[in-house]
């Protein structure tokens, strides 16, 4: 019997939506690399009964939902809703964020998630809680959610937390604005897009993709400096932000995931985010 990793020795059409972005347009190029046909569109384009293959539904408001309250929902569940009303496909996998385990003791897969309407800054939790909800309640086993961690690469320029950071590393002065001992999940690009293609033929209907393990931001401040030679500063008596660890037992038992070490992933992102800044 074939298992997940022995089907992706064969091309197969993947239909990227999202593809503008970061995550996106990382997991496109991979695929493209694997050598598979790609479709890549920032938004769902209905095409009628045309087969669209594996979807991957990557489009979403990341960091400006707060003054995007709409476009937030539009696109996490609206969007959503259209495209798996009217899409012809072999599989769908809906990008989620392990952001939806804020409050939390831990982040597991077939825990309860508690969301507070009345918090504005929760409206992206509920909007992606939302989206997996209509994709888990029907009846296909071929539709799927993966709940994102905090992914980083040289490429991400978004006002990412560690996309800023390597900015300022790039700079030659790091200013961390929360306390040292603050902590989050962070996962490398590399990690993420080697994955996808192998959950889209899973046992399970949702899973965690994560390093599976909590990392200092201090930790994370005094490897950039070591690798760039910034000087780093901290802002005294800064609040201490801490979310719950996400559990990744699922795709190391199923995929034999291994994410790669954080000194180890950052120093291959500071290499090539000086490549690009260089060119």
């Amino acid at each position: 019997m074939s298992g997940p990793q022995d089907e992706q020795t064969r091309s197969e059409l993947f239909t990227v939506v999202g593809a503008r972005g970061f995550i996106g347009s990382s997991l496109v190029a991979h695929l493209q690399e694997l050598g598979h046909e790609v479709r890549a569109q920032d938004r769902y384009e209905p095409n009628g009964d045309e087969n669209l293959g594996h979807v991957i539904f990557a489009a979403g408001v990341t960091a400006d939902f707060r003054w995007r309250p709409i476009d937030t929902m539009e696109a996490h569940v609206s969007a959503l809703s259209q495209m798996l009303a009217t899409a012809t496909f072999e599989s769908f996998l809906y990008f989620s964020s392990t952001r939806v385990y804020e409050g939390a003791a831990e982040g597991l897969e077939d825990g309860s998630l508690a969301i507070n309407p009345n918090d504005p800054l929760q409206l992206y939790n509920a909007s992606k809680v939302a989206g997996e909800a209509l994709c888990l309640a029907l009846p296909r086993e071929d539709v799927r959610v993966v709940r994102l961690s905090n992914v980083f690469g040289a490429g991400d320029r978004s006002d990412a937390l560690m996309s800023a950071l390597l900015g300022e590393a790039d700079s030659g002065a790091i200013q961390l604005r929360t306390s040292r001992r603050s902590a989050k999940d962070f996962v490398l690009i590399d990690d993420v897009v080697n994955l996808i293609p192998k959950l889209i033929h899973g046992r399970h209907r949702l899973y965690n993709l994560a390093f599976g393990q909590n990392q200092p931001i201090g930790e994370i401040v005094d490897i950039l400096a070591e690798l760039s030679g910034a000087s780093a500063a901290f802002t005294p008596d800064a609040e201490i932000v801490m979310f719950p660890p996400i559990n990744v037992a699922r795709i190391q038992d199923e995929f034999g995931f291994q994410p790669t070490p954080i000194k180890d992933a950052l120093s291959r992102v500071w290499r090539e985010y000086q490549g690009m800044t260089d060119d």
